[in-house]
This record gives structure tokens, sequence and C-alpha cells, in this order.
């Protein structure tokens, strides 16, 4: 069976297969950790490579950082500065290694200490030559609890926008203070010109007058220009947003300018579209200036026909179109205009006219302000029109009136051979129901009136006195019933010299919508046969009204006596803010006659203007007396000094050099106030 060796064999065996298994399982593990080698290999050169990217990208970021410029400080609630770049660094003159560890600067300690800090704030760091302004933002970085554990600072130079700021504000104080002083004698030579022009004068010296007001008038356009437009380049923003008349504005506008258009025999006139709304909310004061500054330019290029002002609007809001008859613009200056101190020339290169070429570019720098834009819409050797479009919108808070005349079934005649004011009238009067019949001649009339019935006739003074007198004529003989005369002041003048004829009414140029109306409501039962019916009641002040006149200037102060007087007012004048605040005061404790009215200087030695309207107004409050009516007399025109005025007391603001209009105005409703609560 077995031999004896047999056990030592099956050993043998079993020994070798467990060294076999042995080795085969240490095969398999050789080859599993291989494998996991091979597999972590894999895994660490993938670590590697993200690794790598990592880097490249903290090292893109820091390059990005620092080559954009801004300043980056890292810095723990207690202010060490925990991480800075170069830029921060190089600011404070040391290295970004240098600087983890400190404290932050002394300088920035303030807008960025612990936890009550400031999102954003601006130091000034250095001084002189080396002054730098940065700008902060101040970043909390906080844990995953919310907790604010540091704070990360980013910086940028603001320095030559503070300079350029700063710069830009000098210059605005160096034109205001230089136009103070150069509208003070200014206001002398206007002033005192106007007064001459009221006195008897030869034909000569009258023109020697007119040539001198029309030289400073000159002169003090510049000014205004020259300071709109700084303040324009300034970015200096003065404006108001509310709700405005429109219709009231522009004619206003229109009629500031019909002196000037009347006086070379040019007309001026105002269309408004009938779908218009009346009331619009936006910037009515820069609104006017746009308009100003467009009908008052088409006026001095315009020497024949007119001017016409054209108002509508869309679902953007106001469309404004200024057109003349002027000589219209050569093609290659047709945006050239728009430049500074750049003016349209005549064929032949020259300029035509004096100015400062600033007009244009003005308007265009205020409307883009205000989101619109100016153009010039077309332009021909027959004339030129200008479209302004501003984003103003009607206002929901006036509503529109509706009472108009009613004209329905009548038939109206306007006669005017100008280019614009008999359109205008005849659309208007459309808007009355009414059929309006629009010639330009008096045998164009006489035509009209043999093939029609006409109801009412309209005549412009403009054909000539003789014609127009000798039409109404007609028009009464032909059954006519309401006959009108349209004229501007000289005009008038003539018309009360020479008779009325058969006129019943007469209407102003530019005519008012509200004037005209007043006038077709009514009929007047007799025709008006005496000069004085044209002429309107004198305005002046009542006997005894006093005003108390401080003012350090001689010239501006006769200017202003002479102008209350010519009102019949009397004038106690003062030489400074001191000298007024005593005889005020003096009139409040009835130690001298009071005084009805108070005209201040702003600027004067010792006490200024609105220093002693200050003290005024408390010591008025203390004994509980009447508040003395007071206007700032002041050849500052910027929006701010008329807010500083008001603020400190005064009542109204009147600009130098003084307006006869504005002084009257600002006394004669002190005198009606005074007489309704009487």
């Amino acid at each position: 069976m077995f031999s004896a060796e047999t056990p030592s064999a099956l050993i043998g065996l079993s020994v070798a297969l467990a060294l076999a298994a042995c080795a085969i399982w240490l095969a398999k593990m050789h080859w599993r950790a291989l494998s996991e080698a091979k597999v972590a290999r894999q895994q660490a050169e993938r670590m590697a490579d993200r690794l790598f990217e990592a880097q490249e990208a903290v090292e893109r970021q820091r390059e990005l950082l620092e080559r954009n410029g801004d300043l980056i400080l890292r810095h723990a609630r207690d202010g060490t500065i925990t991480f800075a770049n170069q830029a921060a660094a190089s600011l404070f003159g040391k290295t970004p290694e240098a600087l983890e560890g400190q404290s932050l600067p002394t300088d920035v300690q303030a807008g960025a200490a612990g936890d009550a800090f400031r999102e954003r704030f601006d130091t000034r760091i250095g001084e002189g030559p080396d002054e730098r302004w940065i700008s902060w933002i101040d970043l909390p970085v906080r844990d995953r609890s919310g907790t604010i554990v540091e704070h990360c600072l980013f910086g940028r130079d603001m320095t030559e926008r503070h300079r350029a700021e700063a710069n830009s504000e000098a210059k605005s104080r160096f034109l205001a203070t230089v136009s103070h002083e150069i509208r003070t004698p200014l206001n002398g030579v206007l002033g005192m010109a106007g007064l001459l022009a009221d006195t008897p004068l030869q034909p000569e010296q009258a023109n020697y007058v007119k040539a001198i007001r029309t030289s400073g008038e000159a002169l003090l356009s510049l000014i205004d220009e020259i300071l709109d437009f700084s303040r324009i380049e300034a970015g200096r923003d003065d404006g108001e947003i509310a709700p405005f008349d429109l219709r009231a504005l522009a004619e206003g506008v229109v009629e500031l300018l019909a002196p000037k258009a009347q006086g070379k025999d040019i007309e001026i006139t105002l269309m408004i579209e009938a779908a218009t709304p009346r009331w619009f909310v936006g910037d009515s004061a820069k609104l006017r200036q746009l308009l100003l500054n467009l009908a008052g330019n088409a006026v001095k290029f315009t020497d024949t026909g007119g001017v016409r002002l054209l108002i509508g609007s869309d679902g953007g809001g106001l469309l404004i179109r200024v057109s003349d008859t002027g000589p219209g613009i050569p093609h290659h200056q047709r945006e050239l205009i728009f430049g500074e101190f750049e003016q349209a020339s005549s064929a032949n290169g020259s300029v035509k006219k004096e100015g400062s070429g600033l007009g244009l570019a003005i308007t265009r720098r205020i409307a883009e302000h205000l989101g619109g834009a100016v153009s010039l819409e077309k332009t021909s050797a027959k004339g030129s029109t200008f479209l302004l479009r501003l984003p103003f919108l009607p206002s929901d808070s006036h509503p529109e009136s509706a009472a108009t005349p009613d004209l329905t079934g009548e038939t109206v005649l306007v006669v005017s051979s100008g280019p614009y004011e008999g359109d205008a009238l005849a659309a208007q009067i459309e808007t009355f129901g009414a059929v309006a019949i629009r010639v330009k001649s008096p045998a164009s009339a006489l035509a009209e009136m043999t093939r029609h019935r006409v109801d009412r006739l309209i005549i412009d003074a403009g054909l000539g006195a003789d014609d127009a007198i000798r039409l109404a004529e007609v028009a009464r003989r032909t059954g006519v019933r309401h006959r009108l005369v349209m004229l501007s002041p000289y005009e008038r003048r003539k018309f009360e010299a020479e008779g009325h004829g058969d006129f019943d009414d007469y209407l102003i140029k530019p005519v008012r919508q509200a004037s005209l109306m007043a006038r077709l409501y009514r009929i007047p039962a007799v025709s008006i046969d005496k000069p004085q019916a044209f002429a309107p009641a004198p305005r002046v002040l009542p006997a005894g009204f006093s005003v108390l006149l401080a003012e350090d200037n001689e010239i501006n102060a006769l200017l202003a006596t002479r102008l209350v007087e010519k009102l019949g007012g009397t004038v106690t004048h003062l030489r400074d803010g001191a000298q007024a605040l005593e005889a005020a005061q003096d009139a409040l404790e009835g130690r001298r006659p009071g005084f009805d009215a108070a005209l201040f200087d702003i600027r004067m030695p010792g006490l200024d203007g609105r220093s002693a309207i200050r003290r005024l107004r408390a010591l008025e409050a203390r004994s509980n007396a009447r508040r003395l009516p007071a206007a700032a007399l002041t050849a500052n025109a910027f929006a701010e000094d008329k807010a500083a005025s008001l603020e400190a007391g005064f009542d109204a603001f009147i600009s130098k050099p003084l307006k006869p209009n504005d002084l009257s105005a600002f006394l004669e409703q002190i005198a009606m106030t005074r007489q309704d609560a009487a």
C-alpha cells in the first residue's frame, strides 16, 4: 500500500502547494499594489496639474490686480495688515512684505478701523507735490457664521480728478468774481444810458445813446455766455424739475425778444399746436434759456421777414422748431456752428454778426444734459429751421382749461404781410371753431370781403397805417362787425398820433393767446375814437412810498434812486450794510419814519447784504414787527447766489445790470399788497 516515505511526500507536496498559493497571492498583491501605485501616480499628476493651474490663475489674478493700478489692502479687525499688493505698498513707500503685519497707515485708519466701517470713503495721503487722493471701498470678509473676521480695502487714485475738479471750481470762482466786477460798472453804463434816453435829446444824441446801450448789451450777453459755458464745462447743475406752464414760458420768451426783432422791422411769433398740453414737467429755467438762445440767434441773423417758434409734442416729449427767413447756413458749416466760438459766415467767408459764437454750443450742451438733442433740421437761402427735442412729459396734476371762445359759424379775415404772424393767428382762430381766411395784402383782403361774408377782421399795422385804416373803413361799410388791428409798440404810438379810424380794439404783437381770447369774447358796442384808449393807466407807487437803499457804488445808487423816483417813491440811500441795519432798527423802534421796502447790495464794505438781512430778520422776530420786504441787488447771476440770498432772508433777487421792469415789478407788488391789506 503506502510506503514509509509516503507521509513525507505528502508533507512536501502540501508545503509546495502552500508555497505556490503564497506566491500566487503575493503576485496578486504585487499587481494590485502596482495598479494602485499607477492610480496614485495618475491622481498625483492630476493634482499637480490642478495645483499648477491654480497657481497660474493666482498669478494671473495677481498680475491683473497689479496691472490695473488699484490698491488692495487686507487687514484684521484690529487694523493689522494681512495682505497688500504692490500698488498699495508703493503708495506708502514700502514692499508688500514689509507692510504685512504692520498697522494700517494713519491716513486710512479713520475710515477703515474695526466693525464700524464705512462702505466708501476718501483719504488724502501725503502733502505738497506728493499729495494723493484715494477713494476706498471697504468690503467686510465674514466666516461661515457671518462674523466679520477681516476687511478688504480696494482703493483707486483719484488725484488727477480731484485736481481737475479743484481747478474747475477755481476757474468758476474766478469767472464769477470777474463777471461781478465787470457787471458793476456795466450796470452804471446801461442804467445811465437808459436814464439819458428818457431825457429830451437831439436825433444825433439819441443815436449815440442807442449805440452805447447796444454795445453794453452785447458785452453783457458775452459775459453771460462765457459764464454759462464755464458752468457747463464744470458739470454744475442747478436745475429744478417741476411742473410749468409751457404757453406762459414760451410767450414770455417771444415777448422778451420782440423789441429787438421789431427794432429790425422783422416779426417774431409763437405757434403752439392745438393738441399740445399746456402743462409739462421738467427744468423750465433751462428750457427758457434754450428758447432764448435759439430764437435770439435767429433774430440776430435775420434782417428781413421773421422768426417763428413752433411747439408740439409726441409720446417722447417736446418738439420745438425755431424757423427764420435769414440767409441760411453754408453746407460745410452745418455742424461747425455747434462748436465753441464758432459762427456761420457769409458766402465770402466773412463773419456777418457780432457775438462770441458760444450760443449754439451752450444750447447743445444743455439739451444733451437734459436728455434731449438739438440739430439743424433744414436750411436754404430762404432760411433755416433748428429742431429741439426734450424728454419733458405732460403734467398730470394740472388739468387743461377748456374755456375758449366759440366762434362756430363765423368767418375771420386775417391780413398780414409777414411770413409767420398771420398763419399763427389764423391757426389759433380755427381752434375756436371759426373759418380763418389768411391774406397778405389789402387788395386780397378787399377781394375776400367781396366774395365772402366776413364777421371779424384782423389787420396787421405793418401793412402801413394808411392802408390799414382805409381797409377798416371799407370793412365797416360792408358789415364786418368786429375790426381789430395788430400793433407793435412803435406802431401803436404812430396810430395814436394819426387816429384809429374804424377799429374797435387792438392786439399787441406778438399776440398772446389770452389777449386774443379776451378780444374775441367781447365785441365793443362803440368804436374807439380816443387815443388814450390804447394807453394803459400809468403804474406808479403810492404817495409817500419809502425805499431803504444800501449800495456802496455811487453810480448804481444813483441809477436805483432815479428809477424809484420815476415810479413815484422816495429813497434813503446808505453806503453799507451796517448803516442800513441801523436805519431799519431805528424805524422798527420808532425813532424815524418806517420804510415800505428795502434794496440791499450783496457786496458792501463792512457788513454785507446777506449778513445785514439776517440781522434785520432777527430784530423783527424779537420785536414781533412787520416784515420789511427786501430785495437783493447783485451782479452775481448764478442760481446758487439767488438761493443763498433767499435763504438769508431776502424776498426777491434782482440781478445787475438793474432792469427797470424788474425793480418796478418788485415795488409795485409790495404797493398792491399793502393796498389790499388796507
